[in-house]
């Protein structure tokens, strides 16, 4: 039992980030172990883990040098391992010196986590175009990398979010039905970036429809936007 338990104990594992996705709660967890030395734990090392908790889209990758660097000021500290032993109510002083300390940092670096997730958006696109163009099926196809041929056309208007590459997007997939088109303007009136698609298979009287629709667009926001 005994060798059992000591066995248990002095369990090794790789120092590296490692996350697990919950799928209930639609997030991820990213996590990177790892030690700093300590006078006051058997085998003089204490072994800790730091994490951050992410939607499941979001691309961990951003994390991953921020997360080493959080780790390289937390084994800077001078003596942090008695940070750890605040709840015993040790009598050594340092103990609440040190436990102050990382607290100061770990709240410094749940900011740097928040500026890292806000430069990952680029914001909101608005997807426009006479209906049947694809203007859904290019959106499925960021979102997941296959083609769904039976894909149902938008009725009215739908929100996907995206990750591209390291950026994370808001799309607004809007109805190009001729008798919706009129609620093109009560989206966002100031989206980050507009996408008009066009279906260059389509009949010239199709074209011409989709030039008078686009010529609307571009009158309008040049007036709303004159340095465009």
């Amino acid at each position: 039992m005994a060798a059992a338990l000591k066995r248990l104990i002095d369990t090794s594992f790789k120092f590296q980030i490692f996350e697990y996705i919950m799928t209930e709660e639609y997030v991820k967890v990213v996590h990177l172990p790892f030690q700093i030395p300590s006078q006051w734990c058997r085998g003089l090392k204490e072994t800790l883990l730091l994490a951050v908790v992410l939607e499941k889209d979001i691309s961990s990758d951003l994390f991953h040098p921020l997360l080493r660097e959080i780790v390289g000021k937390i084994t800077l500290l001078p003596d942090v391992y008695k940070a750890l032993y605040k709840i015993k109510q040790w009598r050594d002083p340092a103990v609440h010196e040190m436990a102050e300390m990382l607290e100061v940092l770990l709240k410094e670096s749940f900011n740097l986590v928040q500026n890292t997730l806000e430069q990952s958006a680029i914001g909101l696109l608005l997807f426009l175009g006479l209906n049947k163009v694809g203007k859904t099926s290019i959106l499925e196809w960021l979102r997941v990398q296959t083609f769904t041929p039976e894909i149902k056309p938008t009725l009215a208007a739908s929100v996907i979010e995206l990750l591209l590459e390291k950026y994370r997007i808001k799309a607004i997939d809007v109805s190009g039905q001729k008798s919706l088109r009129k609620t093109w303007w009560t989206y966002p009136k100031s989206p980050d970036a507009i996408v008009f698609v066009v279906d260059l298979t389509e009949s010239p009287e199709r074209l011409d429809e989709t030039r008078d629709e686009f010529e609307k667009i571009m009158v309008r926001f040049t007036r709303m936007f004159p340095k465009l």
